[in-house]
C-alpha cells in the first residue's frame, strides 16, 4: 500500500482531493494528513470515513512517504517542500506555482515530460482547461489560437471566497466595505485583469506540449466568480474543417461533453462535474472559429491529482 501525504489537507483544494481519494479504494492508499500550520496540527478530520489527524510535517516522517501533495498556500508549501529527499515524489497543487515550483503535469498529456521528474505541478485551472480543449484540436492543426480565460475566486482559497461573499452581501445592502487583500480591486459584480496572468498560461501550456505547443495567445480576466472557470477561444483552421467538423474532434475526447443546450452553457452548470463541457462553437466572418468552454476549477483540478497520483504510484520513484 502506498503512503500519500496530504499537506495542508483543510484547504478548498485539500477537501476535494480527500473526497477524491475515498472514492478510490481501488488505488489502495494510506492517505496521511499533515500540515505546517500550527492552527490546523493536532485537528481532527476525515479520511476514508474515519477520524483522522493532521500531523505535523517534519523530516522525521517523510522518508514513509511515496507522494506529498501540497494543497495549501504557495508560500507555506514551498517550504515544505523542501524537506522532501529526491528520491520522494512531490506534486504541487498551490494556488499561484509556477514552473519553477515543478514541471506541470496533466494526466494522460505528453507523460514523458514529465513522469520522470521528482517535482511536478498541477496547473492552473484555466491552464488545464485550455490544454484539454488543445488535445483533440491538434488534429485540425489551427494556424492561429487566442483565448480569454476567466477565473474564479476559489481558485485563491477560502478567504478570498468569504471576501467575496462580504462584499456581496455589502453591495446589495449598500454597506460600505473593504476590497478583499487578495485583489488589487473589489471583485464582487467586476471584471478586471487576472493576477494569474495569460503570460504565465502561456509558459504552462508551452511546457505542457513541448515542440508541439501551438502558437497561441492568452488573456486571463478576473471574474466575481464563486466557483468555475471558463475560456471563450478562436482558432483560424482549414476552412474545410467547420463548425462540425470541430465539435466532432471535439466529441472524441474522454475529458469533454458537448452540452446539448450550447447557448446555455454557463460556469454554473459545471458546478461538481467531472468533465469539461463545450458549448457554443460557431464560424466568424473572418473565417475562424469561436468555442465556448467551462469547467469546475475545483473538481476537475482534484480529478487530475488523483490521476496524477495513480500514474505516478505506478511508476514509481523519479528516475
Amino acid at each position: 500500500m502506498s503512503a500519500v501525504a496530504i499537506v495542508h489537507p483543510s484547504t478548498l483544494l485539500g477537501k476535494e482531493l480527500r473526497e477524491r481519494f475515498d472514492a478510490r479504494p481501488d488505488l489502495a492508499l494510506d492517505v496521511r494528513l499533515f500540515s505546517t500550520d500550527e492552527e490546523e496540527v493536532g485537528t481532527v478530520t476525515e479520511v476514508g470515513g474515519a477520524a483522522a489527524f493532521v500531523n505535523r510535517w517534519s523530516e522525521a516522517i517523510v522518508d514513509e512517504i511515496d507522494l506529498a501533495l501540497f494543497c495549501g498556500d504557495l508560500e507555506r508549501d514551498r517550504e515544505a517542500v523542501r524537506i522532501l529527499p529526491p528520491s520522494t515524489r512531490g506534486l504541487m497543487l498551490s494556488s499561484g506555482a509556477s514552473l519553477e515550483d515543478g514541471a506541470p503535469a496533466v494526466a494522460g498529456l505528453n507523460e514523458r515530460l514529465w513522469l520522470s521528474r521528482p517535482r511536478l505541478s498541477s496547473p492552473a485551472p484555466a491552464t488545464l482547461l485550455i490544454a484539454r480543449l488543445l488535445e483533440p484540436l491538434a488534429m485540425a492543426r489551427p494556424r492561429e489560437i487566442s483565448a480569454t480565460a476567466f477565473l474564479a475566486v476559489s481558485d485563491l482559497g477560502q478567504e478570498a471566497l468569504n471576501g467575496l461573499l462580504d462584499e456581496t452581501r455589502a453591495l446589495l445592502s449598500l454597506s460600505s466595505v473593504r476590497k478583499s487583500k487578495h485583489f488589487p480591486a473589489k471583485v464582487a459584480f467586476n471584471l478586471f485583469p487576472g493576477i494569474l496572468s495569460g503570460a504565465e498560461v502561456e509558459r504552462q501550456l508551452s511546457a505542457l506540449f513541448g515542440e508541439a505547443a501551438p502558437a497561441l495567445a492568452v488573456q486571463t480576466l478576473q471574474a466575481g466568480l464563486f466557483h468555475g472557470v471558463a475560456v471563450s477561444m478562436n482558432l483560424r483552421v482549414d476552412k474545410s474543417i467547420g463548425a462540425a467538423g470541430l465539435r466532432g474532434l471535439l466529441a472524441k475526447s474522454d475529458a469533454l461533453t458537448l452540452v446539448r443546450q450550447p447557448a446555455r452553457l454557463g460556469t454554473l452548470d459545471a458546478a461538481g462535474a467531472d468533465r469539461i463541457l463545450v458549448g457554443d462553437i460557431r464560424e466568424s466572418a473572418a473565417g475562424t472559429l469561436w468555442l465556448w468552454a467551462t469547467m469546475d476549477n475545483l473538481a476537475i483540478g482534484a480529478a487530475n491529482a488523483v490521476a496524477l497520483t495513480a500514474a505516478l504510484l505506478e511508476s514509481g520513484p523519479p528516475a
